[in-house]
């Protein structure tokens, strides 16, 4: 049996095809390879040439080698993110509801829910909505509202009466106090986590649609 049909036959240390004793990774047994193809057809004897059927067999072979070390490269891939998010803890978070520092929330099913907290006493709170291209389409006001937090749920009718379609809505929440001057409002968002993903950052919550980084989670409601 030649050199490259061994390398067929399944994994081998490097040893055995070029006299290392460390073993060769996928990539590197797949390179390995090439080299030894080339060297096997530049150096076949020309009165007995490689048979068709056995080059045929090699070519076959080398391409289900490359195809298995993309495949171990994917599934390393998935794995490492799969620990990353068990390792953040942020697997628990599914089916939960969190509050999370920010202002954009999802609209599903005829509800967005926000909580927004004012600092002080406000004379007039201005409460607003827009969507993903910043087009305001909701408004309303409240008055006389004294300082701390407030649950703020939308059902999704604009101000012209139509309905909204489900999706990302941002709130902005602005506060004027009892004496004139301006008063420090911010905003949080809410929902069901729906999802959880792995990025370079640490891992993020998904709320349907909304993409929550799990560093900025308040609260969390089994």
């Amino acid at each position: 049996m030649d050199t490259i049909s061994a390398l067929s036959t399944g994994t081998y240390s490097t040893n055995e095809v070029l006299g290392s004793s460390e073993v060769q990774s996928g990539e590197e047994l797949y390179n390995t390879w090439i080299t030894l193809l080339a060297a096997e057809l530049e150096h076949q004897d020309p009165t007995d040439p490689v048979d068709t059927t056995e080059y045929t067999s090699q070519l076959m072979s080398l391409s289900q080698i490359e195809q298995q070390s993309l495949t171990n490269d994917t599934l390393a891939t998935i794995l490492d993110m799969a620990q990353s998010i068990e390792n953040d803890g942020a697997s628990s978070y599914l089916g939960t509801t969190i509050t999370a520092e920010g202002d954009t929330s999802p609209l599903s099913g005829g509800t967005a829910e926000w909580r927004y907290a004012l600092d002080a006493e406000a004379s007039d709170v201005t409460i607003q909505i827009s969507d993903r291209n910043g087009d305001l389409i909701y408004s309303t006001s409240k008055h006389n509202v004294s300082a701390g937090d407030y649950d703020f749920t939308w059902d999704g009718v604009t101000n012209t009466g139509a309905v909204a379609s489900d999706g990302a809505y941002v709130l902005s929440v602005s506060a004027v106090g009892v004496g004139g001057q301006a008063v420090n409002a911010t905003t949080s968002v809410r929902g069901t986590v729906t999802g959880v993903e792995a990025s370079g950052d640490g891992a993020t919550l998904l709320l349907d649609n909304v993409a929550v980084p799990k560093s900025t989670v308040t609260a969390m409601q089994l």
